[in-house]
């Protein structure tokens, strides 16, 4: 039980330095690009680690290629590009707080389309994990992570939390048939194969050689960060 916990914790600590290296990343790299390069690498980690820990590429039935592509689509292509585009305009921890809702909105359309119980000890969980969230992230002082108006920023990461909780009910819809490795593998390079044409009309092509160190860095923070977080969710299996 400890190891589980202990994976917990890294997992939300990778996740919450995203925010930070995405918005390294975003203040001098295009949204597109951005979120091409990071799922174009991801990718690759991920096939490897399909091909080890499944001993090939599972095939996906003609009715799971729909849903298969939309998860791409929502929990790849349209994140990351809101998550890029938000991160240039409001802080790393603005939008950890707003992304951290996240719990609530799956919650709250699980109950509705799967018909899961709101009950007392979710409700209480989501109340707490949401307000640590807001302790930390505002160091002790709430009252001031919550002050400023509701902008073009706060929109995009908002509808990351909209996208990933699309990704999260769709994934849950046809996991009995894939494994979450797979799944997740499969929809990294759908939505990066999306991102492939915004990205070079972005002009990632013509700037590759102009990102810096810092941007290369928070890149493979980010690629690192999908890879081992992957890794962790699923040996919980």
């Amino acid at each position: 039980m400890l190891s589980v916990y202990l994976k917990l914790l890294l997992t939300a600590l990778l996740w919450g330095g995203t925010f930070v290296a995405g918005r390294v990343v975003a203040e001098s790299v295009g949204t597109f690009s951005a979120a091409f390069l990071r799922f174009a690498i991801a990718s690759v980690f991920l096939l490897l680690f399909v091909l080890k820990t499944e001993g090939r590429l599972p095939s996906i039935r003609t009715s799971q290629v729909v849903p298969v592509i939309v998860l791409g689509m929502t929990g790849v292509f349209a994140y990351n590009v809101f998550l890029f585009k938000g991160l240039k305009i409001v802080e790393a921890s603005r939008a950890g707080l707003i992304v951290a809702t996240v719990l609530i909105s799956i919650v709250i359309f699980s109950s509705y389309f799967f018909r899961e119980k709101l009950t007392l000890v979710r409700v209480a969980g989501i109340v707490v994990s949401v307000t640590g969230a807001i302790i930390v992230i505002s160091g002790g002082k709430p009252g001031e992570i919550l002050k400023g108006g509701f902008g073009w920023g706060e929109f995009y990461i908002f509808c990351c939390v909209l996208s990933w909780t699309a990704y999260s009910l769709i994934g849950k819809a046809i996991m009995a048939d894939l494994s979450p490795v797979v799944l997740v593998a499969y929809s990294s390079v759908i939505g990066a194969v999306g991102l492939l044409v915004p990205a070079y009309f972005n002009g990632m092509m013509r700037n590759l050689t102009h990102y810096s160190g810092t941007d290369w860095l928070g890149i493979f923070y980010t690629v690192r960060f999908t890879y081992y977080a992957v890794r962790i969710l699923c040996s919980w299996r």
